[in-house]
């Protein structure tokens, strides 16, 4: 704590997602930052404010070597951000399933910043054991990977009410992962994408508007993983199934990028936890290529609908 008379600036925690398994653990991650939290964008931004925003959130001083006080889960207790202001906290394996509310409070004697929180959902070993795992870009949101010079676009001029969600997406992955009313899912759900950390908040606000479950987010530390979508996917798909022993996964992704190449080296580094891998070919491939060899391809997140009904992954969608 400050002693009396120090001067403190103003900083922000962010207690982005986390996920844990009863058998093994899991990982919670956040961010500390120095100065004040930027503004949410409302609807109807101009795309000068919308730019604006976007780089503010990107361009945010990190708070180097943070102490933070997590408290929520066994073993909680202080700890240190790294040099660009990032926690990557270990859950303890053996919690009880159900979820867990976890709180970072900020140590810094020079700085203040209000408390932040954040849900997580331990899971069980309870039957179905199935779960939901899909990239975001190009497979869930409409970057319009077609049209290059738009990418860049659509990833810093959109403010979160212009996320664009392809239709019938939200539908489909509800009812495979059991979500209710309140989003909440019955199957473990993950979103797992390379981009940056900063659009967090973006992305899981225009998901909650469209009604796409809630789900633990894993998206890219720029300053520290790789660049390649391959190589950035790989390792931590293979922490999340590790995570699960036992169950298998419904996996969605595109054609834009890697993730069929990295789909097939999950299935060959481990073999039995895919139940069903899906495809959004937003590149108009041709889906007898080798690429897509054991999977399912779909232009339309309707055209899922008869694949998930006759492999039996829709009877939880109540």
């Amino acid at each position: 704590m400050p002693s009396p008379g120090t001067s403190q600036q103003p900083a922000f925690l962010e207690l982005y997602s986390g996920w844990a398994s009863t058998q093994m653990g899991g990982l919670l991650y956040g961010r500390a930052h120095k100065g004040q939290r930027p503004p949410l964008p409302t609807e109807g931004d101009e795309l000068e404010r919308k730019l604006h925003q976007s780089f503010l959130a990107l361009e945010l001083h990190a708070l180097a070597g943070a102490q933070v006080h997590l408290s929520g889960f066994p073993s909680a207790g202080v700890m240190s951000a790294d040099a660009n202001g990032f926690l990557t906290v270990s859950l303890p394996a053996g919690m009880p399933p159900g979820p867990i509310r976890i709180t970072a409070q900020l140590l810094e004697p020079h700085y203040t910043a209000p408390e932040a929180s954040t849900t997580v959902s331990v899971v069980g070993t309870t039957a179905p054991t199935l779960g939901v795992i899909s990239d975001i870009d190009d497979t869930l949101t409409d970057t319009q990977i077609a049209h290059k010079l738009e990418v860049l676009k659509n990833t810093f001029f959109h403010n979160t009410y212009d996320v664009q969600i392809f239709a019938h997406a939200a539908q489909v992955i509800a009812a495979v992962a059991g979500a209710d009313s309140a989003l909440v899912p019955v199957l473990p759900v993950f979103y797992l994408s390379g981009s940056p950390w900063s659009l967090h908040e973006r992305i899981s606000d225009a998901f909650d508007r469209v009604g796409l479950p809630h789900g633990a987010m894993i998206l890219r530390r720029y300053s520290q993983e790789p660049l390649d979508p391959f190589e950035f996917k790989r390792p931590h798909l293979l922490e999340i199934v590790d995570a699960y022993p036992g169950r298998m996964w419904i996996l969605f992704g595109d054609s834009g990028e890697k993730d069929p190449e990295v789909y097939h080296a999950l299935i060959q580094a481990r073999p039995n936890v895919a139940a069903a891998v899906f495809i959004h070919n937003v590149t108009e491939s041709d889906p007898q290529d080798p690429r897509f060899d054991g999977f399912t391809t779909f232009s339309d997140w309707g055209e899922t609908l008869p694949h998930l009904q006759e492999k039996g992954f829709m009877s939880r969608s109540g």
